[in-house]
């Protein structure tokens, strides 16, 4: 099963396309969540991944960059915090990246470990 969780202000697609599985967590663009709020955030993911080893779960936003990349270093540093054994590795896939179509970037984690990966889009 999945959980996706989006970080940004709005959600512009149907999330029954994902059988209402997304979670809303808005982080204002350019902005930061309180610390409080991002551990509570993180505490239901965890849960979640927890509950069974097929468990994933993906974070975007609607840009896809800065939003992203500052809760995977949240993550890594609460798991690492909890101290859970869920986070012994860390792969960077990226996928036929052009300098002509926007970038947006993903993070995916499941119990083992977390992927950072892109999706392109025109």
């Amino acid at each position: 099963m999945y959980l996706l969780v989006n970080v940004s202000e709005v959600c512009d697609y149907a999330t029954s396309d994902f059988y209402n599985r997304v979670l809303s967590f808005p982080v204002r663009h350019m902005g930061v969540p309180k610390l409080a709020d991002l551990w509570d955030l993180f505490d239901v993911i965890r849960t979640f991944i927890e509950r069974n080893e097929n468990n994933v779960c993906a974070v975007h936003t609607k840009l896809g960059s800065g939003r992203v990349g500052f809760t995977l270093a949240a993550w890594l540093l609460y798991t690492t915090n909890q101290s859970l054994h869920m986070m012994p590795s860390i792969e960077l896939r990226l996928h036929g990246q052009s300098r002509l179509n926007p970038v947006s970037l993903v993070w995916i984690a499941n119990r083992k470990s977390v992927f950072l990966t892109t999706s392109i889009y025109a």
